[in-house]
């Protein structure tokens, strides 16, 4: 399937070569979606086969052997934050499996394990006046140490009533259940 997105001025497509693709890379982008973009500055094609995850772009073409879809989840978000900051593969110096909040002077980094808390204490620190900077990973960059990455933050379904507590509007985006075989 072929998404199209808006993020930060620009525009960009990704087509997805098989719906698991799209199943772990849309839903966090799905916010930033518009349709009928013509001319975008940026396409992707992703492609997935035999344990190896291909990138190919109207810049480049990259192949990533791994059974870890996340670890390819986060190369392509580097490669999106590349474009829109303007920054290379040496540009940074680590990416830490986290989330990270501001108050606009300072970042706060919450790093721990999968499933322990992390988006949802990053949630609930934005009603007291904290900005999300990053979910799930936060990229740290050799100079301005941390920039904002543009994907949605992930609460999961046991944290929903405690998010709803501070933000009686918050609705779940609907889950997306696609069938594979």
């Amino acid at each position: 399937s072929k998404r199209q997105y808006l993020i930060d001025g620009k525009r960009y497509e990704i087509n997805f070569g098989t719906k698991l693709l799209e199943y772990y890379i849309h839903p966090p982008l799905a916010y930033l979606e518009e349709a009928g973009i013509s001319n975008p500055d940026l396409i992707y094609n992703l492609q997935e086969k035999n344990d190896t995850f291909i990138l190919i772009s109207n810049k480049e073409k990259k192949a990533w052997s791994t059974d870890s879809i996340s670890l390819f989840k986060r190369r392509l978000s580097l490669k999106l934050l590349n474009e829109i900051y303007q920054l290379t593969e040496q540009d940074w110096f680590s990416r830490v499996h986290a989330s990270a909040i501001t108050d606009e002077h300072e970042a706060l980094i919450l790093s721990s394990e999968s499933g322990s808390g992390k988006s949802t204490l990053a949630c609930l620190m934005q009603s007291r006046g904290f900005r999300l900077v990053s979910d799930d990973f936060v990229p740290l960059a050799k100079k301005n140490l941390v920039y904002p990455v543009p994907l949605a933050s992930s609460i999961k379904k046991g944290s929903f009533k405690a998010v709803q507590q501070f933000f009686p509007d918050f609705s779940p985006a609907e889950e997306q259940q696609y069938s594979f075989g």
